[in-house]
């Protein structure tokens, strides 16, 4: 079936070649805004939007009538087909408490889009806990190791914190220099957040 060979070999999900070539192949402009609850941070709400090639393969793939928007039962196919296996690679969100790496399992919420003709994802990823960043050192990054997917955080517009508590944080996007990508050519970004702990 070309729609899910065509979609997971895109995305890189058999990454071992992937990472042999190690140049990207889909673009994503993506937001990230880090969600809060009484002060800890519950989760990412993720937005990305791709490249015009690879919307248009999804487009063409999932709209099945072809009227220029995903309804239910083709987001239920999309997830399924070129989302889902997402998990294996943490859906690109790399979270790390006190310096130790928590691994995303869980989403919700998800909600594709075709908005100027171009595809966009909006989902949640959640901790499996929350974080209180008074107490606790938290940062995290969206990338693609492999490098084959190349997703762009820009540091002034694409972060924001939202929710009870967020109004007492701060954030910095910074290089992370443990995360070489295309063989250290260049490096991911990661978003750290200090909060005010009275």
């Amino acid at each position: 079936m070309r729609t899910l060979q065509s979609l997971l070999l895109a995305l890189a999900l058999i990454a071992p070649a992937a990472a042999a070539e190690a140049h990207p192949h889909i673009w994503i402009r993506a937001t990230a805004t880090l969600q809060f609850e009484n002060g800890k941070i519950t989760g990412i709400l993720h937005e990305w939007v791709f490249d015009d090639f690879f919307s248009n393969a999804l487009v063409s793939d999932f709209d099945k009538n072809k009227n220029k928007q995903f309804d239910p039962d083709e987001v239920k196919e999309l997830e399924k087909n070129a989302f889902a296996a997402l998990k294996e690679f943490g859906y690109f969100t790399h979270v790390r408490v006190g310096g130790k790496a928590v691994t995303i399992e869980t989403v919700r919420d998800f909600a594709p889009a075709i908005q100027k003709n171009q595809v966009v994802y909006r989902f949640v990823a959640v901790l499996p806990q929350p974080v209180d960043p008074r107490t606790a050192q938290f940062d995290a990054g969206v990338y693609d190791h492999s490098y084959y997917v190349d997703v762009e955080v820009n540091p002034q517009l694409g972060v924001k914190l939202a929710g009870g508590g967020a109004e007492a944080c701060k954030f910095a996007v910074v290089e992370d220099k443990e995360a070489p990508l295309y063989f250290g050519a260049t490096f991911a970004r990661r978003i750290e957040i200090r909060c005010d702990k009275n």
